[in-house]
C-alpha cells in the first residue's frame, strides 16, 4: 500500500503553500490542521495524524539565498518527524550539525540544483540515505539536465548505486489538477522493479493516491490535499 509523505515547504521561516513552482507567489499556508504557518505547528499537526516522516523543501537554500534553515528544521525534528531534506545540494558537502545529520531519513539530491558532474560524489557521500529527485517543470528537466531523458537519468543513477528516487513536476505543485508524472513512473517501475519510487504534485484525493500506487510508487508527496482536508 502506498505511504503518504507529507510535505513541508519552508520559506523565510514559515511553511508556505506551493503554487505551480512560481515561488514568488508562495504565501504562508492556511491549514485546516493547525492555526499557524510556523514549522513547529505544522509538524505537530502531521505528527498528530500519525506521520513519522516528512519531506522538507528548504526553499531559501534551494534558491541559493541562505544556508539551511536549521532553526525550523530543529522544530520539525522536535515534533517527532524524521526528515527527507532537500536543501539545494550542489557541489559542496553541507556542514550540518550532528543532530540534523542523525535525523535525516533521506538526503534529497535534486536535479534542479545538483549537476550531472556532482551526482557520483553526492551518492557516495550519502549512501543509502541518498534520494535522487528528478525535478521537472512542465514535463521537462531544467538546468544542467536540460534536454535529457528522465528515464535515462534514473537508469544511469541506478548504475551508480542509487536505489531511491523522486519524480516531481513542480509546475503541478499546489494546483490540484491531478498528476502529470504517472507515465514516467510506470516506465521507471517497469525498467527498475527493485527501487524505491516516490512521486506527487497535484494530488487531489484518494483516487489520485490509487493512481500513484498503480503506477508503481511506494510513497506519495502530499501537502495541499492534507491542509485542505481533501484526504479526510
Amino acid at each position: 500500500m502506498i505511504q503518504l509523505l507529507p510535505v513541508i515547504d519552508l520559506l523565510a521561516g514559515e511553511v508556505v503553500r506551493g503554487v505551480g513552482g512560481r515561488r514568488d507567489e508562495y504565501r504562508a499556508v492556511e491549514s485546516a490542521l493547525c492555526d499557524s504557518p510556523a514549522p513547529s505547528a505544522v509538524a505537530r499537526a502531521f505528527a498528530k495524524l500519525g506521520y513519522r516522516q516528512a519531506y522538507i523543501a528548504d526553499l531559501d537554500a534551494i534558491q541559493g539565498r541562505v544556508a539551511c534553515s536549521a532553526g525550523a528544521l530543529e522544530e520539525i525534528s522536535a515534533a517527532g518527524l524524521a526528515m527527507w531534506l532537500d536543501a539545494g545540494l550542489s557541489s559542496e558537502r553541507p556542514a550540518w550539525p550532528d543532530w540534523l545529520a542523525d535525523q535525516l531519513a533521506g538526503v534529497v539530491i535534486g536535479t534542479e540544483t545538483a549537476s550531472r558532474r556532482d551526482l557520483p560524489r553526492q551518492l557516495e557521500w550519502w549512501g543509502p540515505r541518498a534520494v535522487l529527485s528528478v525535478d521537472l517543470r512542465g514535463g521537462s528537466l531544467t538546468g544542467d539536465w536540460r534536454g535529457r531523458d528522465p528515464l535515462s537519468i534514473v537508469t544511469d543513477a541506478c548504475q551508480l548505486g542509487c536505489r531511491r528516487f523522486i519524480v516531481l513536476d513542480v509546475a503541478a505543485v499546489g494546483m490540484a489538477r491531478g498528476l502529470s508524472t504517472l507515465d514516467l513512473c510506470r516506465a521507471i517501475r517497469d525498467r527498475h522493479p527493485d527501487i524505491e519510487l516516490t512521486s506527487g504534485g497535484g494530488v487531489r484525493d484518494r483516487g489520485d493516491l490509487q493512481l500513484l500506487e498503480d503506477a508503481g510508487c511506494d510513497h506519495a508527496l502530499v501537502a495541499s490535499a492534507l491542509h485542505d482536508g481533501a484526504l479526510g
